[in-house]
């Protein structure tokens, strides 16, 4: 009886545990990748493109970030957030609601490198 108990219980970790990745995976949503770099911390970004918001996992990321900012399609710095006093395990909310549809780039600026996404809201 002990070993069905068990076997059950393994069996439903690994259902939730690849329904969970599952989920990761189908929220990344991003439209374009600016730099080479990027792919590499693909994992970091997730996207709800309804409320036009957007996750960054600080985790999972290879450098310690001082700031996120959001640049218009000329350029121009729109929004821009300091975060090097943040935990290293935040998973930040970039909301993006406020500004109209269009192109956009998303810079994680940390000391010594620059992550560069560029995203589309529609």
């Amino acid at each position: 009886m002990n070993r069905f108990a068990l076997a059950l219980v393994f069996c439903i970790a690994c259902t939730v545990s690849s329904f969970a990745q599952q989920e990761g995976t189908m929220m990344l949503s991003f439209t374009d990748a600016s730099t080479s770099e990027f792919s590499k911390e693909s994992k970091s970004f997730f996207t709800d493109q309804e409320k036009k918001t957007f996750f960054i996992d600080f985790q999972s990321l290879n450098v310690n970030l001082n700031a996120i900012v959001v640049k218009d399609a000329a350029g121009n710095i729109i929004k821009e957030e300091k975060v090097f006093d943040l935990p290293v395990d935040t998973i930040y909310e970039l909301d993006l609601s406020q500004f109209k549809s269009g192109a956009y780039e998303i810079e994680l600026q940390s000391f010594s490198k620059v992550i560069k996404k560029s995203v589309t809201l529609r």
